[in-house]
């Protein structure tokens, strides 16, 4: 799952999305040991993504693809601390993280996290989300996801992030730091 960050227009009521971009610091790039599983045939930027090695070290037959290692993106919110020396002041872009503290029965200290590491877990509970909308099992994710992608829905249940980089480019479709793009959820589940 990579990263992105998202602008709103800050309404509290329906707001609308401005911008979203690809995270500076998220992951996704070229796999040079896992072969391309089957959903990620034909996608135009792995086709000159050609295997090193097997993981273990075994050569793969010539010409084997690997695999892309972003296959979707979630909100990571911008993990850039801003230090303003000025008014001694610390500011950071993500989201609101509080810890309880089990001694006194509350909770202590507002901090602000980011990245990847909240991002996989958004898309997991997006994805049961969407497993529990169906009327039948969805099976492995990616096979679905990127059926989905590939299909006339694919324009409304993504976003395509096409901007940003990591340095990777986000472009348009299928890209490294953003794989598929971010889900519009309610599209998804349709």
């Amino acid at each position: 799952v990579g990263g992105t960050v998202v602008y709103t227009d800050g309404a509290t009521t329906n707001p609308q999305r401005l911008d979203e971009h690809a995270w500076d610091h998220t992951g996704g790039t070229r796999s040079s040991f896992i072969a391309q599983p089957a959903y990620q045939n034909g996608i135009t930027a792995l086709q000159a993504n050609v295997c090193a090695t097997a993981p273990n070290g075994d050569p793969y037959p010539p010409g084997t693809l690997c695999r892309g290692t972003s296959d979707v993106a979630a909100l990571s919110g911008d993990g850039t601390i801003v230090v303003n020396h000025k008014v001694g002041e610390v500011q950071a872009n993500g989201y609101d993280m509080v810890d309880y503290d089990p001694a006194a029965g509350s909770y202590a200290d507002h901090f602000s996290e980011g990245g990847t590491s909240l991002a996989s877990p958004l898309w997991t509970g997006m994805w049961a989300r969407v497993s529990a909308a169906s009327r039948t099992p969805l099976g492995r994710a990616n096979d679905v996801l990127y059926r989905v992608a590939g299909s006339s829905a694919g324009a409304t249940a993504f976003h395509d992030i096409i901007e940003g980089a990591n340095p990777l480019p986000a472009t348009p479709g299928w890209d490294f730091p953003t794989g598929l793009g971010s889900p519009d959820l309610t599209s998804l589940i349709k």
